[in-house]
């Protein structure tokens, strides 16, 4: 009731140039609250596929190959039996064919940047005949050890028949960010 008694004796000039300062002040302590409150209200969160994702294909001569990747459990939680794996499979996206023969280098690190100076928790090479590595982890504190045959051309461990190959180890040992790093060595041989 105030400020309608104060605006009635003055002229319109002064109402605009009243709204103008005050709108500008607002304006004002708009942009300088607005980096404090992103800063505050702003969490990351790193998704990075979750638990499964397919990557876009590349074209290799006629095929459009695509990687599938898929770590089980999707969460991990201590004391339950969960019998965790990664699943690597090449693809051939204009058909779904699983692509044969493949070697993988698959480099394995933790935690919220992909950084190139953490040490990973696994990087070797591994082959399936049938193109699918199922790395089967038994999650444990210590060295990693992986089971299985090398191909004694490549030292690449070799997947059994049914594509999985034991992991023990620091691998899937806790919660928190992974990150996967795998690159295409050879195919088709």
């Amino acid at each position: 009731m105030l400020l309608h008694h104060w605006f009635t004796g003055v002229s319109k000039r002064e109402k605009l140039r009243v709204f103008l300062l005050s709108s500008s002040c607002f304006v004002v302590l708009l942009i300088l609250v607005s980096p404090v409150e992103h800063y505050l209200f702003n969490q990351k969160a790193y998704a990075d596929g979750l638990s499964q994702e397919n990557l876009p294909p590349a074209s290799i001569g006629n095929r459009q190959a695509s990687l599938y990747l898929k770590v089980n459990p999707p969460v991990l939680t201590t004391g339950a039996a969960q019998n965790p794996y990664m699943q690597f499979r090449l693809f051939d996206a204009n058909n779904n064919q699983t692509i044969q023969h493949v070697t993988y280098e698959i480099t394995v690190t933790r935690g919220t940047s992909a950084s190139t100076r953490e040490k990973p928790l696994l990087l070797d090479f591994f082959h399936a005949h049938n193109g699918l590595v199922t790395l089967k982890v038994e999650p444990r504190t210590g060295s990693l050890t992986i089971f299985g045959e090398q191909d004694p051309f490549l030292q690449a461990w070799v997947a059994d028949p049914g594509g999985n190959i034991l992991v023990k180890g620091p691998l899937l040992l806790e919660g928190g960010l992974y990150h996967f790093h795998i690159e295409i060595f050879s195919i088709d041989n």
